[in-house]
């Protein structure tokens, strides 16, 4: 007998996020990236940390770490140290951040922006410290 996890309930503005990117992604990375996430918030519960971008994968030397199913840690490295790192309640809150407020960018940029503009290049998907 298989047993079914029941799915992680997602908040509102997070729901609403992944149905619309069913159909207004703007490349194949993108929305990769959005049914991914989707399915780890949903099933994918972490103590240990998800990294979801590391800093070494972009110039701007910006991380993004998931934690529990659908909390996010936006920081930067800088000389070896974290810094400016800031706690989101949702992927649609962490990716509604903007980048210069946070002293994460010198543009005023949103984080979904900015990861359009580089395609998602360096996300991962398979770096869940609960299972490393």
């Amino acid at each position: 007998m298989e047993i079914k996890q029941k799915p992680h309930v997602m908040w509102p503005h997070d729901i609403a996020l992944f149905n619309s990117m069913v159909t207004e992604f703007s490349s194949e990375n993108e929305k990769e990236f959005f049914a991914k996430m989707k399915q780890k918030q949903e099933y994918e519960y972490t103590c240990a940390g998800d990294l979801v971008l590391s800093e070494e994968s972009n110039d701007l030397h910006i991380y993004i770490v998931r934690i529990d199913y659908d909390e996010y840690l936006l920081g930067k490295v800088e000389d070896g140290k974290k810094s400016n790192e800031t706690h989101f309640q949702s992927l649609y809150n962490l990716l509604n951040a903007d980048l210069k407020s946070l002293s994460l960018h010198d543009e005023e940029i949103t984080l979904q922006t900015w990861l359009r503009e580089i395609d998602y290049k360096g996300v991962e998907y398979e770096h869940n410290y609960d299972y490393m």
